[in-house]
Order: structure tokens, then C-alpha cells, then sequence
């Protein structure tokens, strides 16, 4: 049993507490904010005009807060992350009211789920690959 943990890092937003009690945490090794591949599977997609990429933006926000969004109702409070967010994804976390750090160091966030006894997020899509490790 783990009675006190600190997490050292930069929290992603100024409006993310700094303080958390009791707080149920998640750790991800995967990119937030990153597109699920489509379900045709190219491995690149093809953007030719200013509305596919806003579609495409559109899809990528979608899929943030389908993430962030599963996160919170599963209870975690504390995103600690091993790659940066993007500013989508920090938008996200503050409307859901998580507290994230990004950039955590692999090392750290492999002792951090050995404290903890839980075991890192890999892959936040599809869904059922993030809802079976929550």
C-alpha cells in the first residue's frame, strides 16, 4: 500500500490542481491526441484540401475527448504521461477536470506503476483496448 506518492513534473495547464488526495491515476505510454488508425488501416491519410484537414482535426478532438472523457468516469483524476499533449488533449483534461503531466520520463513511469500495482495504458484506441485497462 502506497501512503503518500509525488509526482514531479510540470502539470500541462495552470488551471490543473497540484494537490490531490486519494486521486485514482493513470499512466499513459501512448500519444494523446494522436488519430486511432482508420479502420480501412492505410498507414497514411490523405489530406488534399482545407476542409479534409478540418475534418481531420475534428476527428482527432473527437477522439481526445472520447479518451479523457473515459478516463474520468472510470475515476482517475491524475494523468501522468510519457509523450506531450497536445493542446487539445490539456483542453480536455481541464474540462474534465483531470490534472496531467506530460513528458514524465520512462523510467519514472515504470517505478510510479510498480508503486501503485497498475499497469501502464499502451494503446487508448479502440475503445475496448482502453476501457479493459481501466
Amino acid at each position: 500500500r502506497v501512503e503518500g506518492l509525488v509526482v514531479e513534473g510540470t502539470l500541462a495547464s495552470a488551471q490543473m490542481r497540484s494537490d490531490l488526495r486519494s486521486a485514482r491515476l493513470a499512466v499513459l505510454t501512448c500519444a494523446l491526441g494522436a488519430l486511432p488508425p482508420p479502420r480501412s488501416a492505410p498507414s497514411a491519410v490523405r489530406v488534399e484540401t482545407g476542409e479534409d484537414y478540418a475534418a481531420l482535426l475534428a476527428r482527432a478532438e473527437a477522439h481526445v475527448d472520447e479518451v479523457v472523457g473515459a478516463l474520468a468516469a472510470a475515476g482517475v483524476r491524475l494523468l501522468v504521461c510519457t509523450e506531450r499533449l497536445s493542446p487539445a488533449a490539456v483542453a480536455c483534461c481541464v474540462r474534465h477536470g483531470l490534472s496531467a503531466v506530460a513528458c514524465v520520463e520512462a523510467s519514472a513511469a515504470r517505478l510510479l506503476c510498480a508503486a501503485t500495482r497498475t499497469a501502464p495504458i499502451r494503446a487508448c484506441w479502440p475503445a475496448a483496448a482502453l476501457h479493459a485497462a481501466l
